[in-house]
């Protein structure tokens, strides 16, 4: 009797613990959105560059629909002269386009055309030579929909509204620009 009972005890504890929802034990919290700021308003495409050489620069081009379209870029903002092919782009399929034929220590222009709407117009610049200075910025999530530490939260602030570094500033168009 008292085996048929502990074995009886043992499945209504198991099919018990199975209803419950588990409780969650140390490590972070989920995120939870509380407003309306952190929703990134919908956009045909996002561009991300990357691999900068003194020749040429890696466009990571990711659209969200079905789309044609070409880069143009050049030297002068306005004048974007040189094209590269049309291609087709599935949606949410990301492409890499390589800028080749560039020149080295220069400022270019480039912007995302397709049929339906063009980006704004963006710039980067080719490396520079060795020993000459330069600025980058870096921009991260740094998950400010969970409960943050005040601190944390001022010195993001000040750096946000502090003035920008004197000198030309890459703009990489990835969801909001945070990146002063």
């Amino acid at each position: 009797m008292t085996r048929w009972l502990a074995v009886l005890l043992c499945a209504v504890l198991a099919a018990h613990a199975a209803d419950e929802k588990p409780t969650r034990k140390g490590g972070s919290r989920p995120p939870v959105q509380t407003s309306k700021c952190n929703d990134v308003p919908a956009h045909p495409f996002d561009l991300i560059l990357s691999r900068p050489t003194s020749n040429s620069v890696t466009v990571s081009v990711l659209c969200y629909d079905d789309a044609e379209d070409f880069i143009a870029c050049g030297t002068q903002p306005g004048k974007l002269l040189a094209k590269t092919s049309t291609r087709s782009f599935k949606k949410n399929e990301p492409v890499e386009i390589i800028l080749t034929d560039l020149q080295p220590n220069t400022q270019y222009f480039y912007q995302l055309r397709l049929a339906q709407t063009n980006s704004t117009e963006f710039a980067f610049h080719t490396a520079r030579p060795p020993g000459r200075s330069y600025t980058f910025t870096i921009t991260a999530d740094s998950h400010l929909d969970e409960p943050t530490d005040p601190l944390l939260r001022r010195e993001r602030t000040r750096v946000m509204t502090s003035p920008p570094p004197k000198s030309s500033r890459t703009q990489m168009p990835f969801g909001a620009d945070e990146s002063r």
